[in-house]
């Protein structure tokens, strides 16, 4: 980030607040569960846009340096740079009208917020040891 961006950022509490937010998603989410058009909604609000290219997840065209690290409020994919959104097309309004048409025949995806899972995991724990 330039410097005077950067600068312009940190006297401003609530842009930075946007961006930082925009950094993080609502939801858990692993790279084995990021198709070839993923969405995720970020605490921002707007949605964060990921992919698999070559192995490698990409977030907003920002490659993932690296995915996949397991946190005890979620899981963290480390990026090398500021994540900026998508500048929108009318092809990609297109698309994502198939992709909602598509999903819409699909079971829905259930989604776990950040804690559940390791509450999901103690609770079978103890239950298989009850049995």
């Amino acid at each position: 980030m330039p410097r005077g961006e950067l600068n312009k950022l940190m006297g401003n509490s609530r842009q930075l607040s946007d961006l930082l937010k925009y950094h993080i998603g609502e939801e858990l989410l692993v790279s084995g569960g990021v198709g070839s058009y993923t969405r995720l909604k970020s605490l921002q609000g707007d949605k964060l846009e990921l992919n698999m290219r070559n192995y490698t997840v990409n977030v907003n065209r920002v490659p993932v340096a690296e995915a996949d690290m397991m946190a005890t409020n979620g899981v963290v994919f480390a990026v090398s740079s500021i994540i900026q959104p998508v500048a929108r097309t009318a092809g990609d309004e297109a698309a994502e009208s198939i992709v909602r048409q598509d999903s819409a025949m699909r079971a829905p995806i259930q989604t776990i917020r950040p804690g559940e899972l390791a509450r999901r995991y103690h609770s079978s724990r103890q239950v298989r040891r009850t049995q």
